[in-house]
């Protein structure tokens, strides 16, 4: 499929969008200059958490930071690190689009405040909540790796994940929220993805599983 009739199903109504990382870039967040990749945030964990050298490995470099500043102080500095301050035009140009169902493996509220900032409800959905939400909603977006606005201390390592290669985990694949993803794809006449590298196996398990997902 070609880009222009990708983006003809989506002004129809008639698309998937799913985020990566690369999707918020030209958005600012309250802490830095940048929303941090995986990698990126494991080496400034390292610092604080004492392992020289840097590691880039982000499950073990919040475990140590864990360890040594506690889960409060990381929670605090996601926060800061994921919330965003000011967002893009481009950003807001998502919210004039009717998707069919907005999917994404990012932590940060950009969507949502791109949304908001024109006067639209986005409705943040994380896989621990029940896939009834969804049907609830029809203007949601499902964080896969969980969401920094309920983002707390007994959410770590549960509902938001932290790890470079999580992306698309092997419980997701497994849960109903994997059934409703894989439903949201078969129905839309296209999937567009936005900043996001298709290396996570359980992804380009879904993703390549027939002829009529590749089409799209």
């Amino acid at each position: 499929m070609d880009l222009h009739t990708a983006i003809k199903h989506a002004i129809d109504g008639k698309a998937v969008l799913f985020l990566g990382s690369g999707a918020s870039i030209g958005a600012k967040p309250i802490v830095g200059e940048k929303f941090l990749t995986g990698r990126e945030l494991a080496v400034l964990l390292s610092e604080p958490a004492g392992l020289k050298p840097p590691s880039e490995d982000l499950n073990f470099a919040a475990q140590r930071y864990r360890k040594v500043a506690g889960d409060t102080k990381l929670v605090e500095l996601l926060q800061g690190l994921f919330s965003a301050s000011t967002v893009s035009e481009s950003h807001h140009r998502l919210s004039e689009i009717k998707w069919h169902g907005i999917y994404t493996t990012n932590y940060d509220n950009v969507v949502e405040k791109a949304f908001a900032e024109r006067k639209k409800k986005l409705v943040p959905l994380t896989p621990d909540q029940d896939t009834r939400d969804h049907t609830r909603h029809k203007n949601s977006i499902l964080h896969i790796n969980g969401y920094i606005d309920s983002l707390t201390p007994s959410a770590l390592g549960t509902s938001f994940k932290l790890t470079n290669t999580s992306y698309m985990t092997e419980a997701f694949a497994k849960s109903n929220w994997s059934f409703v993803f894989r439903r949201n794809l078969e129905a839309a006449r296209a999937i567009i993805f936005l900043g996001y590298s298709m290396y996570d196996i359980d992804i380009q398990r879904i993703m390549f599983g027939g002829d009529a997902l590749k089409d799209k």
